[in-house]
């Protein structure tokens, strides 16, 4: 709430600007406000549309001693469901197995366009954030801005800020290894068309390790694609109308698993019934 609101409250109710804040700030009985002052303040207040500033309020109690830290969890659009509900429940065990007191934020963003995120960053609007899945657009806006409130980037290098991350290349050739070890000669490769070093180490360790190991893939077999749902259908279909069929298939990122299921499993069932 602004400052000008602060006063046109105070001058509706005949208080002072000091006890209106107050009582927005929830302190109206910590301060011995009477209930009845308190309930005038918040009548005016919706009626002006008041909305409190939670993260304001919420730091303001963190400084104080009072309050859980609040961590950001910024996710990119592009990220499946599957994987927020395992990074949140590792999460969620480091805090209760560890007793912290930490408050966690979700904050979706789309993806390559955490720069319309700045208010989070210029603000301080965290005591710190996990930024998940970055582009390398998004990373290079990172490391450019100042800002003190610490920044961890999950599976993105960078030697600015904290980063944990996977090496790409290592399971991309385990990926190849493992296809090998069982009696794969050929494999096909969906991958997303998005600007990312993450996403073309994992390519090229897949790709160098089937070279390694014997593995065959064609460069029809290797498919880019958008990546959202039509893309995991269209990815599918235009693998299927290859030939020959590959006899495994890796899938760069996880996101296109259900769809790609979904119509290979549909096409082996017109198989059998013909």
């Amino acid at each position: 709430m602004a400052n000008a609101n602060i006063k046109l409250i105070a001058e509706k109710t005949n208080l002072s600007p000091g006890t209106v804040s107050i009582v927005l700030n929830g302190r109206g009985d910590k301060m011995r406000i009477s209930e009845k002052t308190q309930n005038r303040v918040w009548e005016e207040a919706k009626l002006l549309g008041y909305k409190p500033n939670i993260y304001a309020r919420r730091l303001r109690n963190q400084s104080a001693g009072n309050s859980a830290a609040i961590i950001g969890i910024l996710w990119p659009s592009v990220y499946s469901s599957e994987l927020i509900v395992n990074f949140f429940d590792g999460i969620q065990n480091s805090i209760l197995n560890d007793k912290l007191n930490v408050e966690v934020v979700y904050k979706p963003y789309q993806y390559s366009e955490i720069c319309k995120m700045e208010d989070i960053f210029k603000n301080q609007l965290f005591n710190g954030v996990i930024v998940v899945g970055a582009s390398d657009r998004d990373v290079d806006y990172l490391y450019n801005i100042n800002s003190t409130m610490p920044i961890i980037l999950f599976n993105r290098q960078n030697d600015k800020y904290a980063t944990v991350c996977v090496d790409n290349y290592a399971t991309g050739e385990k990926v190849s290894r493992l296809l090998a070890a069982r009696g794969h000669k050929n494999a096909a490769l969906i991958c997303p068309n998005l600007l990312s070093r993450n996403f073309s180490m994992r390519r090229t360790g897949f790709l160098d390790g089937c070279q390694k190991y014997g593995i065959t893939v064609l460069p029809e077999h290797i498919i880019h694609e958008t990546y959202d749902s039509q893309g995991g259908y269209r990815s599918a279909e235009t693998l299927l109308r290859s030939q020959p069929l590959p006899s495994a298939l890796f899938l760069l990122v996880s996101g296109y698993s259900h769809e790609v299921y979904s119509v290979l499993q549909k096409m082996v069932f017109v198989f059998l019934k013909i």
